[in-house]
């Protein structure tokens, strides 16, 4: 069986992914095709943006192909020696240098990102895995094309987007360099009518990505009521029951080894670890978030469509 579990950063992702990656016969995989982690992503994704846009018909580069191939089980061979000389160098770049690689004008391809490009080969998971859990973040503009090719259940994790730009400034994450690609600009403009705002600020930056990516993800949805959603907010009120149902819906088994992992990880945790008390997440933004970031972020969301789902009154915010 092969998954998908797609949404934007800090939207629960992980937590949906190790959970069902840890059922009988499964394993997962994270973020296979992010550059900033893996060289083989940089060298796949390279010039095609943070986000690619890829429609069901694309044929798509072939090293993307090649990436979700072996992600999704297709058999490979290498050396592990050079892959670990490929992780190696691209450790010792920076987050900036990595993500250059995927500019659409002027890359900027580094000598030692090209050597660790050449000998990288996709990530992957062990050849006997029944069940292949894989996740991306930055795969809204191509859900559709890896559903086309690869056929995995697709499961869409929500999350309110206050509480996912929250999130985002408190593990800091950074601008990309360049900012974000003319093409999610121009796709932005296109679907919504809806422009970047003419403003340095990170949370309108943010929160103007999230408003994209969700929208997105909500047009993903309608187009394929086959995919599965899967919402933060519910699945933090009873995480045992939500991950049970999910994973009967995909046909995974739900053990009671997997019911006592998820009861065990509801405990405090920061940064990436998958450890929280579930209860403490939903509105945290209201905690998060001063009174100006949230008014800030809640007027750059309120643009998109996806605003219509979640309340966005921001007089209750600290």
């Amino acid at each position: 069986m092969r998954i998908l579990v797609v949404g934007p950063g800090r939207s629960g992702t992980s937590w949906v992914t190790a959970t069902l990656g840890s059922t009988p016969g499964a394993g997962f995989l994270l973020e296979p095709d992010n550059p900033g982690q893996s060289p083989f992503a940089a060298r796949a994704a390279a010039r095609m943006g943070f986000s690619p846009i890829l429609g069901p018909d694309d044929p798509g580069p072939p090293g993307l192909r090649h990436l979700w191939d072996v992600a999704f089980g297709a058999p490979i061979r290498y050396v592990p020696g050079q892959q670990r000389i490929a992780v190696w160098l691209h450790s010792k770049s920076n987050e900036d240098e990595r993500l250059r690689v995927t500019r659409a004008e002027d890359p900027k391809v580094s000598m030692r990102l090209r050597l660790a490009a050449a000998l990288a080969v996709p990530r992957n998971l062990p050849a006997d895995t029944r069940h292949r859990v894989v996740k991306s973040i930055r795969s809204q503009f191509m859900v559709e094309w890896i559903s086309a090719n690869w056929e995995p259940a697709v499961v869409v994790c929500r999350r309110h987007p206050l509480d996912v730009v929250a999130s985002r400034m408190e593990m800091k994450y950074r601008p990309r360099p360049g900012g974000v690609a003319q093409a999610v600009r121009d796709e932005a403009k296109r679907r919504y009518g809806v422009e970047i705002p003419p403003t340095d600020d990170e949370v309108a930056a943010f929160a103007w990505g999230v408003g994209v990516q969700m929208s997105v993800l909500d047009d993903v949805l309608r187009a394929n009521p086959q995919f599965h959603a899967i919402d933060h907010e519910e699945l933090c009120r009873d995480p045992v029951g939500g991950f049970r149902s999910l994973a009967t819906a995909l046909g995974l088994d739900w053990t009671a080894e997997n019911e006592a992992a998820v009861e065990a990880s509801n405990r405090p945790g920061t940064g990436y670890e998958l450890n929280r008390i579930a209860t403490d997440l939903p509105d945290a933004w209201r905690r998060r978030l001063s009174a100006d970031d949230a008014r800030t972020a809640a007027d750059a969301i309120a643009q998109f469509p996806i605003a219509a789902r979640y309340d966005l009154e921001v007089s209750k915010s600290s």
